[in-house]
């Protein structure tokens, strides 16, 4: 490149260079100068903040530090598996907002064992959610997070029987029922016909072979009745971890005397700000 071709632009500007950097050095101390006179002024609400914070995570521990994990696997025999998501996370929603007496009154719970109820979930046999599980299984999980292993097995009795009494499941399960009844009716009619149709015949095999085909069918259906006569059935109970997934007073204490810090010194900046706005 020539002398003549090279324009001022080819050239770095030190000047502006050297302008930019003094101009960041300077914004970068005026919000060290802030930032101390916030702490001057604002002391005392900073002070209250971090006091706070720590009060609320002590809270924190107390209440819903420790927290057993449990699952029980069931076996759904109408609806679908969206349908139970949704009663449990409705349950999950008094759990979260506090409303354990009217948890307890639902489950039929005693407020003790209410109160030991962290959270309430459903998952697949994956560990997904139900919502998004494509598979044709009947089965799925109930998750829930307990503050004691001890009563696990009659809160999962409380949930299995909450969910089977509820009014609409109930109808659909005896709508079923009444038309299995229906059928087994009808088969035992049709044997009551075959055992008198038998004395007749001198060589009634293809009678016997109906007979034993009608036997196997009403046997199945008697299962069907037994085992399957409830919304939502219990194959194994709550299984509590031996040890609690929890976090640790240290963790819950810091994680919260940071937070209330951080709001504390949000308030004072703004304040300050307000306060700096009003003088102009």
């Amino acid at each position: 490149m020539t002398e003549k071709n090279t324009s001022s632009e080819d050239y770095i500007s030190f000047a502006g260079l050297q302008l930019f950097f003094v101009h960041t050095l300077r914004f970068f101390f005026q919000c060290l100068h802030q930032v101390g006179a916030i702490f001057r002024k604002g002391y005392l609400s900073l002070t209250f903040g971090v006091i706070l914070g720590a009060l609320a995570g002590w809270q924190y521990y107390s209440f819903a530090g420790k927290n057993y994990k449990v699952s029980m696997l069931v076996e759904y025999n109408t609806l679908d598996k969206v349908a139970y998501m949704n009663i449990i996370d409705q349950l999950n929603l008094l759990v979260r907002s506090g409303s354990k007496e009217q948890l307890a009154q639902q489950l039929q719970l005693s407020p003790v064992l209410a109160d030991r109820v962290n959270s309430l979930g459903t998952q697949n046999l994956l560990g997904q959610t139900l919502d998004k599980d494509a598979t044709e299984s009947r089965f799925f999980r109930i998750v829930a997070g307990l503050r004691s292993p001890s009563g696990a097995d009659s809160i999962g009795e409380a949930l299995i029987n909450y969910i089977n009494g509820l009014p609409y499941l109930k109808k659909e399960m005896d709508e079923q029922g009444r038309i299995w009844h229906e059928r087994l009716d009808y088969l035992q009619g049709e044997m009551v016909k075959i055992d008198s149709l038998k004395k007749e015949y001198f060589d009634p095999a293809s009678l016997y072979r109906q007979s034993n085909s009608l036997d196997s069918l009403k046997t199945e259906i008697n299962n069907y009745l037994i085992h399957r006569d409830k919304a939502l059935a219990k194959i194994t109970a709550f299984r509590p971890t031996e040890n609690p997934q929890s976090v640790t007073m240290t963790k819950s204490i810091t994680a919260w005397t940071a937070l209330g810090f951080v709001a504390a010194f949000i308030i004072v900046t703004l304040r300050e700000l307000k306060k700096k706005i009003n003088v102009i």
